[in-house]
C-alpha cells in the first residue's frame, strides 16, 4: 500500500487525528511542501496567541451565565447574562464567543466529554462588568448591591468533535487529491518531480481553502473587550 493510501485510509477510518496529522506531517516533510507540514505542527501543537485561526475553530456563539452575590452575603449561580445588555460594539465579541487554539489532542481530550465544556471569563473581565454596571454602559440584570464574582460561556461536545471533523476531512481531501495528481507523493523514493506536482498541488489546495489560511480576526468586538479577553481556559480547572 502507498503511503497515500495509508493515509487516506487514516483520514476516512477510526485513526485519532493527532495520529492522522503525524502522518501529514510526514507527508509534507517528504514532498518538501512546507505549507502543509506548518498546517500540521499547528494543528498538533496549538496556535499561538495571536495567531489568525482556520474558520473551523471558531468564533462560536456561546451562552454566558454568570454567578452573583449580594453585599449581604446572598448568591445566585447561573443567571444569563444576555449579549443584548452590553453595547452594540461588545456584541459577537470574546465575551460571548469562544474560539479554540489548543492542539488536537486537548481538543479531543474535550470532545470525549458528553457534558462539554465551561469556560470562564478572566478576572479583569469579571472587574470590567462590574464597573460597567456601575458606570450604566451596561444594562444591570441584578438589583443594586449585587455583583458578579464569575462567568462562564459554555460549549457543546458537538463543537470540538467538529473541529476534529473539519482537520480529518482537509487531510483527506488534500490526499485525494494527491492521489490523482502525484499518487506517488510521499514514497521515499519518489522521484523530484512528483514531489514538484505535489509541493503545486498543496499550495492550490491551501489557497482554494479559506478556512486554512486563518483569515478570521479571532478578537473582534472593541479595542477594550480586546484586552480584558484571552484564550479560553476550563473553568475550575
Amino acid at each position: 500500500m502507498t503511503f497515500l493510501r495509508e493515509l487516506i485510509a487514516a483520514a476516512s477510518g477510526a485513526t485519532p487525528v493527532p495520529d492522522l496529522l503525524r502522518k501529514v506531517k510526514v507527508l509534507g516533510s517528504f514532498t518538501g511542501a512546507v505549507e502543509l507540514e506548518k498546517w500540521a505542527n499547528l494543528e498538533t501543537y496549538g496556535y499561538k496567541p495571536g495567531d489568525d485561526l482556520p474558520a473551523y475553530r471558531g468564533p462560536f456563539p456561546a451562552v454566558v451565565r454568570g454567578d452573583f452575590m449580594s453585599e449581604w452575603g446572598d448568591q445566585m449561580k447561573n443567571v444569563p447574562i444576555p449579549e443584548i445588555t452590553f453595547p452594540e460594539n461588545f456584541r459577537g465579541g470574546p465575551l460571548f464567543t469562544l474560539t479554540f487554539g489548543q492542539g488536537a489532542a486537548q481538543i479531543k481530550n474535550w470532545a470525549d466529554r458528553p457534558e462539554g465544556m465551561s469556560f470562564g471569563w478572566i478576572p479583569n473581565a469579571v472587574v470590567a462588568y462590574n464597573l460597567m454596571v456601575q458606570q450604566k454602559t451596561v444594562n444591570a440584570i441584578m438589583k443594586e448591591g449585587w455583583g458578579l464574582v464569575a462567568a462562564n460561556l459554555h460549549a457543546d461536545q458537538s463543537q470540538f468533535e467538529g473541529i476534529l471533523d473539519a482537520i480529518r476531512n482537509t487531510a483527506l481531501d488534500l490526499a485525494l487529491e494527491l492521489q490523482k495528481q502525484a499518487p506517488d507523493a510521499g514514497e521515499p523514493d519518489a522521484d523530484p518531480s512528483t514531489n514538484e506536482r505535489a509541493v503545486s498541488v498543496v499550495n492550490n489546495f491551501y489557497l482554494e481553502h479559506a478556512n486554512l489560511s486563518g483569515s478570521n480576526n479571532v478578537l473582534g468586538g472593541s479595542e477594550f473587550s480586546q484586552k480584558i479577553a484571552q484564550d479560553p481556559e476550563p473553568a475550575g480547572e
